[in-house]
Formats: C-alpha cells, structure tokens, sequence
C-alpha cells in the first residue's frame, strides 16, 4: 500500500490548543460528542459517541492511556487528517478507518497494530464498510485506493509521534514493506485465493477489471441468486397478490393505498413483525382483527411461494448428490445424462404462465425420447416433495441478521425499504448472471421469454453433456438491424 510522501509535511499542527483549528472549521466543542465540520467541498459530521464502548475496552486493556486521554488523542489526529486534506470523502474514510481499528482492538484485547497481526486486522477491514459512522459487512472485497485512504497507517502513525509524542493505536515498527505483504496475504486468505493482489491493486472500473476478477465477481452474483431464491421468490410473489390479500381480508383498495399503505404493512408481516408491534399509524386505520387477518393470509402466501423457491433452489442444484440418487431410483440409468432436462423440467413445472405450459410439453418430448417417461418423471418430483418438504414447513422470515449478513443497511431504514433493496439486489445478480452466459451486448437484449424455445440437441459428440438446445429469437443491431435472428445455444 503506497503512502503519500509525509516527510515534506507538516506533521505538527504547532498549536497547544488543537480547539483553535476545529474552530476555523466548525461551531463544534472539542469535547463534544458530535462534531458538524465545513470542509472545502462540503459538510461532514463525525459521532464521537460511536468509539466510546472500543474506547472503554481499549483504556482497560491499557494501563497507560485513561479513556479521557485517548479519546482527546484520537480528536487530535483526526484534526491534523482534516488540516492536510480539508475535504469530505478522505475525512469520512479517515474516521471509518479509525472505528475499525477500535474495534478490531477491542475485539481481539489488545492495544496496537502490530506487524505480527497486521494480516488479521486487514482481512477485518477488507469486507467492512461504514454508514454514517455504523460499520457493516460487505458482500465483497472494498476497493484498493478505498483500502488506502482508511488506513493510511505510516501517515497516521507519523502525526501522532509529532503531535502526541508516543505512537497512539499503531506500533512504530510497521514499515511500508510489513503493509503491502500483510495485505497480500490478507486478500489471498479472504477471497480464498480467487483475486490477485495485483489484480485488485490495478483494477480501476468494471470495465478494466481482468478476468480472474470478473469471474469472482460472476460467481458472487450466480451464488447470491442462487443461496437467496426461495425468499427472494416469496417476498416478490407475495407482495405481487397484495391486493388477492386485503381482498380476502374483506378489504378494498385502490393502487395508490396499496402502493403506499398495504404493501408496508405486508413487508412488516413477511419480516416477522406481529400485529401488536406494528407502527400506530398502521393500527389506526385499521381494525386488530382485519390486521390479524391480513397477516395470516400473507405468512400463508409466504409460506406457499417460499415452498416453491426452495423447491426451486434445490432441484436447479445440479452438484446435489440427493437430487442424483432420486433420479436414478426412478430412470435405472446414469443420472449425469438426464440431470439437465429433469432439472429443466422440475423447474419450469412450477412456473405457471402459458408460456412454461409450452416449455414442459417440449422438455417432457425430450425426454420422453431419452426413454424418461412421464411417470418416472411424477414419482421423482413427489420422492422430492417427500424428502425435503414436510407439512410442518416453517419458511424463514427475512429478519435484522438476514439483511445485515447480505450487507444490507438495517440503520433507520424501514421493512418496506430494506426488502425492496434486497429485491432490487437480487435482480441485478440474476441478471450479471444470465448475460455472463450469453455474453451478449446490451443492445441485443430486450427479448421476451415467448421468444425463448427448447429443443433435443442431436449433436451426438455435444449430447451428453447438453442433452437441450436453447433459441432466441431476438435482434442483433450491429449485424442485422431490427430484423429478429435466431439463435441457437
């Protein structure tokens, strides 16, 4: 990790009292646990009261420092940061890299960074990230330059020997070398050998990233689709029949109270909240008993769809050694040859637009034609059923702990905003996902599944591994215009 050159800078701040500095920036008191500041290119604020526990823990761990004096320090560093770059982003990192520190300290009781754990402290920090001071887990690694400006640790560790005296949080043994092979083995651990440092080093936008990258970030997308599908399904179907709901409920509703009113209160419900610990508002416009009904409707509804995803989620699971032993009870043949078409098959069978009603008839002929019969194909779907679905079903409801393990802000937000965030997730995996297969450009997108048809593959060398031939008759505008082509996969 490169750092800015420190020896043409002034580290000390030449002032007893580092309040007049705060003063020209901010009406903030030094002592205060908020502090508004103005920087150059625009306001921040910084919630001392979020490093007060880490503080604590620190001070005990301690017998030099008192939380008084540390907490004083700690002003005193972030001051002189802002004083060599007055602005937003780099404070807002800055105090970010100041809060992970704290807690990684307080977490594993101890009171430096040293190089002997310096490794442990980045993988710490390397899937964290901060909103509004609250640090949250990351669905994936932080940029480098982002790595950089938190943890400046040579510039940090530099300012509180001429500021302080003593090197506050750091050790003064850390050299640069000590950084950049820390992190290395940092990122090898944490992404399980799946990103180079060097590729994470260099890597600017998407767009430049090398392939070892885009092929972890891809498999991140297929494996969130896939690990979140059976809520994902649910909530998304579920709140799709709202107005079946409040109807049932005895409720009649325009799309707008829908929109606004029904649907929070559905998200509420799905999220496991009962009727009693709904906001008031919610109860005021509606009586105990019609908001007792809706919720049993909706959990039913959620229970119903949630069934169908992990139903889903476990038949499209083409490694599944279960899914291999079913089949084969019922075929007396090798599973691998039939796993793709009976997966196919058990998957679109759930779906039930006019569209997948046409795709069955045509998956069922493929197999039928591999000596796969409809009956076998009946029993393997209810062995299925009678393995891993029982009457007792209890779907998980999307709780805190669901969202926070996902990286999903749960700070202020309501159930309404943080499933729509969730939703709003897992679409975009799906879809990195279907164009990472095809590998298509954008413009050559915009067809609908009507124009998606199956057919046998009759490619003898090809069959066995890809008994199923898919076509899309959509357009290609840099090579035919608007006329639709098919094509074959």
């Amino acid at each position: 990790m490169k750092t800015r050159s420190i020896n043409s800078t002034n580290l000390n701040t030449g002032l007893d009292d580092p309040k007049q500095y705060l003063s020209s920036i901010s009406n903030s008191n030094f002592e205060g646990e908020i502090w508004n500041l103005t920087l150059s290119n625009g306001s921040v604020k910084l919630d001392f009261s979020l490093i007060f526990n880490t503080i604590v823990d620190i001070s005990n761990n301690n017998n030099c420092h008192s939380f008084e004096k540390i907490l004083y320090d700690l002003k005193v560093i972030i001051l002189k940061l802002i004083e060599l770059n007055p602005k937003t982003n780099p404070t807002q990192s800055h105090y970010t890299g100041i809060i992970l520190t704290l807690k990684f300290l307080s977490e594993r009781k101890i009171n430096t960074i040293s190089k002997d754990n310096l490794a442990d402290f980045f993988s710490y920090s390397l899937f964290k990230s901060s909103n509004n001071g609250i640090i949250q887990k990351r669905l994936k690694v932080i940029g480098h330059a982002t790595m950089n400006n938190r943890h400046n640790l040579l510039l940090i560790s530099n300012i509180s020997k001429n500021n302080l005296g003593y090197y506050l949080l750091y050790c003064s043994k850390i050299t640069e070398k000590h950084i950049e092979k820390s992190l290395e083995n940092a990122l090898d651990k944490s992404t399980k050998g799946m990103l180079t440092f060097h590729d994470w080093k260099e890597g600017g936008s998407f767009n430049f990233l090398t392939l070892d990258y885009g092929k972890y970030y891809i498999d991140h997308c297929r494996n969130f689709f896939k690990d979140n599908l059976p809520e994902a399904f649910a909530i998304s179907k579920t709140l799709d029949n709202a107005r079946e709901i409040v109807k049932i409920s005895g409720l009649n509703r325009n799309n707008k109270e829908i929109k606004d009113f029904i649907i929070p209160i559905l998200s509420n419900f799905i999220s496991g909240v009962s009727v009693d610990n709904l906001p008031k508002s919610y109860k005021e416009d509606l009586s105990t008993s019609t908001l007792h009904k809706i919720m049993n409707t909706t959990l039913k509804e959620y229970k119903r769809h949630h069934e169908v995803g992990a139903y889903i989620k476990f038949v499209s699971s083409s490694d599944s050694i279960y899914l291999s032993e079913i089949i084969e009870k019922h075929i007396n043949y090798d599973a691998k040859k039939y796993l793709q078409p009976i997966i196919v098959f058990l998957t679109i069978k759930k779906l039930t637009t006019q569209k997948s009603l046409e795709q069955l008839k045509a998956i069922e002929l493929i197999l039928n034609s591999y000596s796969v019969n409809s009956k076998a194909l009946l029993n393997i779907e209810r062995d299925i059923y009678k393995k891993f679905i029982s009457n007792n079903y209890d779907p998980p409801k999307p709780s805190f702990a669901f969202y926070e393990s996902l990286g999903i802000s749960t700070d202020k937000s309501s159930d309404t905003v943080r499933i729509r965030n969730f939703t709003k997730l897992f679409m975009s995996c799906g879809i990195i996902g279907f164009v990472s297969i095809t590998g298509w450009r954008a413009s050559e997108y915009g067809f609908s599944i009507n124009d998606i048809t199956l057919s046998k593959n009759n490619d003898i060398l090809d069959q066995d591994k890809h008994p199923i031939r898919y076509s899309v008759k959509g357009r290609v505008p840099k090579t035919h215009g608007k006329s639709p082509v098919e094509r074959i996969y």
